[in-house]
């Protein structure tokens, strides 16, 4: 999957597309100052409704989604989750509440069945195993959907779900570090929703089990800005004084760093820590030593995950801010056989393998984690090369993009075989689209 055989896969000038960045986010996705204050009002307005209706009952309507993480667009809906006193509240009277206060076209999607929901996300393992795992681990058990009569908004609002907004916090967090970030992601959001990979929510791109999703899209992002060189995003998750640039691109943060003694304050939800940096203002500045414009961020994004991306073996993961290959990957008894046969292959063929994948590693700009410390590259490569074309054919591979506060949960498990191709094949075309400046054909929406 990642063979780069025949492709320049060199970032090609991207000056036609300079002007993009200007005409089109700005001007036609992103919302004003004055739509966004009346979303608030509005939000403040229906936790009113819903606590007058429950007796004035403690409750706390929050934002998550776009609009928290601060990358609401017009086509954007309104994701919101209902918290605090509402042990007596269920999905049925909440949306009776909806209908009293005449919202419009309130309806209640709902996954029956723990095997509907295990069929949905793509999990593996027994319905017993799947009732048994933490409720982030699959989709929301139900959500309503409603239409706001007097603003148009489309919302939909789920009981219970804190971790939704953690995650759109630590989204909001690196959106106000490096101001790149958002043009970057609408653009992106646009890329991708033209192919049918995500939904104007992520309450419903988790229910309908899209091949990518939002919150996934945003994830990739942050992993990629955070591998750039030099990089545009911190590692929020990690101490500040453990993520100091080696370079002196970041000179003046890391003695910043040094002279802070700056423990993040833990932050357990549901079992989970959702610990991470909250002072983005700490961080103004971090990306300045790299001057890449969001055109050309948005080109290289697109090389990365059409062309370099190594979807078989490796996984996106922001948490600790690298691709790297995903544990457990290369089987003891797989390992076995890649070391005999580059054993009988002679020593030039493995130093020769080797020296390809430093050398691809290097050209890539990215970091990258070895899968064991004893693994050589020429196993490595053996490995992938002894497996690809099985897995493939077995409709076997599957995107990895791993939750940055569920250790362990992959987002995208959902996302295998044909619809990889078809996201990959989606940035592939949006780089060649790019590269040449062809920006309708680039934003046009797929047959």
């Amino acid at each position: 999957m990642e063979s780069t055989a025949g492709v320049d896969t060199r970032t090609r000038s991207c000056a036609p597309v300079r002007d993009y960045k200007r005409f089109y986010l700005e001007d036609t996705q992103a919302i004003t100052s004055v739509t966004s204050t009346e979303i608030k009002d509005f939000i403040k307005t229906l936790e009113m409704e819903i606590s007058e209706y429950f007796d004035f009952c403690f409750v706390a309507l929050t934002a998550v989604g776009s609009f928290a993480s601060g990358l609401y667009t017009q086509s954007s809906d309104l994701d919101l989750t209902l918290t605090g006193n509402n042990k007596h509240i269920s999905m049925e009277t909440l949306a009776d509440a909806l209908r009293h206060f005449h919202y419009e076209g309130v309806s209640i999607s709902t996954c029956s069945s723990v095997q509907e929901r295990r069929a949905v996300q793509g999990s593996e393992g027994t319905v017993a195993a799947m009732a048994a795992m933490p409720i982030s681990r699959y989709i929301p058990f139900a959500f309503i959907t409603f239409t706001d009569p007097k603003s148009g908004i489309v919302c939909h609002l789920t009981l219970n779900e804190p971790l939704d907004i953690q995650r759109s916090k630590l989204i909001h967090t690196y959106t106000q570090i490096e101001p790149r970030f958002v043009p970057i992601m609408i653009a992106l959001k646009h890329l991708v929703g033209k192919c049918h990979f995500l939904t104007g929510s992520v309450h419903q791109d988790k229910y309908y089990s899209v091949p990518l999703g939002s919150y996934a899209l945003a994830l990739m992002l942050i992993t990629f800005l955070q591998t750039e060189n030099p990089p545009l995003l911190p590692k929020l998750q990690l101490q500040p004084k453990n993520q100091k640039n080696n370079d002196t691109q970041q000179g003046q943060l890391g003695q910043q760093m040094d002279k802070d003694d700056r423990p993040i304050k833990e932050k357990i939800v549901q079992g989970i820590d959702c610990s991470f940096d909250q002072d983005y203002d700490f961080y103004q500045g971090f990306g300045d030593k790299n001057i890449k414009s969001v055109a050309e961020l948005l080109v290289d994004f697109c090389r990365f995950f059409g062309y370099v991306f190594d979807y078989e073996f490796k996984e996106v993961n922001p948490r600790i801010g690298a691709f790297r290959w995903r544990p457990g990957q290369l089987s003891k008894t797989s390992l076995t056989t890649s070391v005999t046969s580059t054993g009988n292959s002679g020593n030039s063929s493995s130093s020769d393998i080797g020296a390809t994948l430093q050398s691809h590693t290097a050209s890539s700009s990215r970091v990258y984690s070895s899968p064991s410390s004893t693994a050589t590259s020429a196993t490595i490569k053996h490995n992938r090369i002894a497996t690809a074309k099985a897995k493939e054919n077995a409709n076997g591979i599957t995107l990895h993009i791993m939750d940055p506060f569920d250790v362990g949960f992959n987002v995208t498990a959902s996302c295998n075989g044909d619809l990889v191709r078809l996201i990959k094949g989606c940035f592939q075309e949006a780089y060649e689209a790019l590269v040449e400046g062809n920006i309708n054909l680039a934003f046009s929406e797929s047959g």
